[in-house]
């Protein structure tokens, strides 16, 4: 809704990961450890497949407790947690959406245990926002002067 009342360009870190994975996916995958992140990750892809006129189908994947065990120090926990989490949510879907940046750095860890490709947002995100900050910022051509 900000998007329509405000000229600067506002872009969602996970807007160019969410539109990737609609792009050759039947069946998306969203994987979270907190679950209030599910909803609208699930939402903004689903958004995503309508502007690209696509018919998809979205799985969610809540890996309980991992985001807690995480906070608690204990990563290698919170590593197998997610990766079980994944590898259960991959028997259903064509790729895999990490809801969450704290799982970003186990995306190509996820892709190799379940072999289907895995998206995370940061680096995506950050791509996508400069981007839209060059567009947004590119001067317009200029007709040159024959004269």
């Amino acid at each position: 809704m900000a998007r329509r009342l405000v000229s600067v360009p506002i872009v969602k870190i996970d807007d160019a990961m969410t539109a990737s994975a609609v792009e050759t996916a039947d069946a998306v995958g969203v994987l979270a450890t907190v679950p209030t992140t599910l909803p609208p990750t699930r939402a903004l892809v689903e958004e995503k497949a309508r502007a690209a006129g696509r018919d998809i189908t979205v799985r969610e994947r809540l890996c309980e407790g991992a985001f807690s065990v995480l906070m608690s120090g204990d990563r290698d926990r919170h590593d197998a947690m997610v990766l079980g989490g994944a590898r259960a949510l991959a028997t259903e879907v064509d790729v895999i959406v990490l809801a969450q940046a704290s799982m970003a750095r186990l995306a190509p860890a996820i892709a190799e245990a379940v072999g289907k490709p895995v998206l995370s947002s940061p680096r995506s995100g950050a791509e996508n926002a400069v981007r839209v900050l060059r567009e947004q910022t590119a001067e317009p051509a200029h007709a040159t002067d024959s004269a």
